[in-house]
């Protein structure tokens, strides 16, 4: 029997912190101490050294943010829980960048801490039923090349893949120029063509031994070298595949082309959530919008969706702030411009694997945390802003309206 988990709980609101105290006795915690969010308080709880620590966060967030990184450089190895009234996309980067390992809302759900407290133990956390009643699919789409879709596909893996208790599959879709296998280092003779098509004939033995082990923890399938593999696969067989992939694996990462395609559409058909990736580059930004708006149209929820937005350079000329109304959506999560995404690419391993700490990392860390613990909540977040802007820049929008309906006239 495994023996009880330890904690301290820190917060300043006396009633809020008996709460907590009380709901983490009835999930068997051990609270060791609880305190109020002062220097004595931050150094009894690195004292006690417990198994994690839960400390509340509220605005301004600078006091609990100073309070988290110190705590996280005391004790590295103890589990920091953010527990606060607000759990926006902001919010949840920025207490994940300072160390915590998870933010959960206030009041606490029990399924919730549940979830969290599965996790830290290690064990398989409870999930939510997905759409094929087995392990969740997260499809990676991008409208355009070069806005660093894979990147995010395979970092999102291994971040997945650094919880001991999930096994995580990352397969390469993209039928014209898939690269997962070079950006994690993996050489296979076996492909995702030849794994759809021969499917039918093999057994769960077979499919797991068809997938390569990568070193941070997650196995892939790797695309072809030759497209015309791909011709001989039908959508019907790719769906086949992903169903197959969900009932043996507790994550399966979809990493699809750059162009709406036969294999975009069935990941998209049988996703538990869509990442859809855009650059800040106003090509990036018209098709993605473009994505958008069909999707609305064709009645697909914009619950299952959540725009990424990475920075592929140090200044693209737009900001966060600049998409939000723009590709008409109130949660788009951003991952910041880092030299140790494209290191890591040709290392062969996803920064988070090689520079854990470095800004996209922590981002993709914390996206991987959100669809770990709460992946059916990621789309409800409030919008991340760029610090002292909340308004597109003049002429943007109007730029972006001129360039979707000359698309829209080329079409027609």
């Amino acid at each position: 029997m495994d023996s009880p988990l330890t904690a301290v709980v820190i917060d300043d609101n006396s009633e809020s912190r008996e709460e907590l105290t009380r709901s983490l006795a009835q999930t068997g915690v051990a609270v060791l101490a609880n305190t109020g969010a002062h220097s004595d308080g931050y150094r009894k709880a690195a004292e006690a050294r417990p198994d994690l620590i839960f400390i509340r966060v509220e605005e301004p967030l600078a006091r609990a943010l100073a309070a988290i990184e110190y705590l996280n450089a005391s004790v590295p190895a103890t589990p920091i829980v953010a527990v606060s009234s607000s759990t926006s996309v902001s919010n949840f980067q920025q207490v994940t960048r300072a160390g915590a390992r998870f933010l959960i809302e206030a009041p606490l759900l029990n399924d919730e801490l549940a979830r969290v407290m599965s996790a830290i133990r290690g064990a398989a956390t409870p999930r939510p039923a997905s759409r094929l009643g087995t392990g969740r699919v997260v499809a990676v789409v991008g409208q355009k090349g070069g806005v660093g879709k894979t990147a995010i596909s395979v970092n999102l893996a291994a971040a997945l893949a650094a919880n001991p208790g999930n096994h995580v599959l990352i397969i390469d879709f993209d039928m014209s120029f898939g690269d997962v296998g070079l950006a994690m280092n993996v050489n296979s003779e076996v492909t995702t063509a030849q794994v759809a098509r021969d499917l039918s004939e093999a057994d769960r033995d077979e499919f797991k031994e068809s997938v390569v082990a990568h070193p941070s923890g997650a196995f892939v399938l790797a695309a072809p070298s030759r497209v015309g593999e791909w011709l001989k696969v039908t959508p019907e067989q790719l769906e086949s595949l992903v169903e197959n992939a969900a009932a043996l694996y507790d994550y399966v990462i979809l990493d699809t082309p750059g162009a709406f395609n036969d294999a975009v559409a069935a990941a998209m058909d049988l996703a538990d959530n869509v990442l859809v990736v855009t650059s800040l580059e106003l090509p990036s930004v018209k098709n993605t919008a473009m994505l958008l708006q069909a999707l609305d149209e064709d009645g697909f929820a914009a619950s299952r969706a959540l725009v990424v937005a990475n920075c592929t350079s140090e200044d693209a000329g737009i900001t966060i702030a600049d998409l939000v109304p723009s590709l008409r959506r109130d949660a788009i999560w951003k991952v910041p411009f880092d030299p140790a995404v494209r290191k890591g690419s040709h290392l062969g391993q996803p920064a988070v694997v090689h520079d854990a700490k470095s800004p996209a990392s922590l981002s993709i860390r914390a996206l991987a945390s959100r669809i770990e613990t709460v992946p059916d909540r990621i789309d409800r977040r409030s919008a991340v802003r760029e610090e002292g802007s909340g308004r597109a820049r003049p002429g943007f929008r109007a730029r972006l309206k001129l360039a979707l309906s000359r698309s829209s006239g080329d079409a027609a």
